[in-house]
């Protein structure tokens, strides 16, 4: 059976929207939504550990991860230099031998997603546990999608069209919500070549990945119709 190892990487210099995995819906900081829901895959899987990559200069970041630090998280130090980096690559570029000896493949995810659920992304663990190969897989399903207005209406869906509300325009979504690498192939220029897609299941209904102020207001009002009765913590 193959080592899978969860990963993450979290900084607070985020250009759109400053500050944003300290941002919370549902009354929950979206760094304390994917602690909590890495931390349950790790322990309904049998993996050993999930990382998080932070530098120690982003404080809060630091503290919000100590503070909903779970018994089978690993927190690392990132280097200044892969702070600007997005790719796994750049994240874990000073830990690249430490990841090559211990796991044969590192499942990536993004704590961007604050409706990412633990029945989801099982399977793909599974899959990584048991697969043959060195194709790194990446995640994508297309279907179409639900959007929200402010006020937490559904205004299209399935061929529904509503005029003059913020987010009326029917599309399609196309969601990124995994990479996963062989860590054979972990650091090197064919990391990111030859993916695989993965089929993400049906069960994925609320794809929201916060990058800026208007995502966080649609994940407020997507989080508003799931939960009625969650807390309301909206950005001033």
């Amino acid at each position: 059976m193959n080592r899978v190892c969860l990963a993450t990487g979290m900084r607070e210099n985020s250009q759109r929207l400053p500050g944003k995995l300290l941002q919370c819906v549902g009354g929950r900081s979206l760094v304390e939504r994917y602690m909590d829901v890495a931390s349950d895959v790790v322990h309904q899987t049998g993996l050993h550990k999930h990382m998080v990559a932070t530098h120690p200069n982003n404080t809060r970041i630091v503290d919000a991860v100590r503070g909903s630090i779970h018994d089978n998280c690993k927190l690392l130090w990132r280097s200044a230099k892969s702070m600007n980096g997005e790719t796994c690559a750049d994240i874990y570029d000073t830990w690249t031998e430490y990841i090559k000896e211990h796991w044969d493949w590192v499942l990536y995810l993004s704590p961007c997603f604050p409706f990412q659920k633990v029945e989801d992304i099982i399977p793909v663990v599974e899959h990584l546990q048991m697969r043959h190969g060195n194709k790194p897989l990446s995640s994508a399903f297309k279907r179409r999608g639900w959007i929200w207005n402010e006020h937490g209406d559904r205004v299209v869906g399935h061929g529904e069209t509503t005029l003059n509300t913020k987010y009326a325009e029917p599309y399609w979504i196309t969601a990124h919500v995994f990479t996963a690498y062989p860590t054979s192939v972990f650091g090197t220029p064919d990391m990111m070549n030859h993916m695989e897609p993965f089929e993400i299941p049906d069960t994925i209904e609320y794809h929201v990945d916060i990058d800026t102020a208007d995502d966080l207001k649609m994940a407020h009002a997507v989080n508003d119709v799931l939960f009625p009765h969650q807390p309301h913590q909206y950005p001033m």
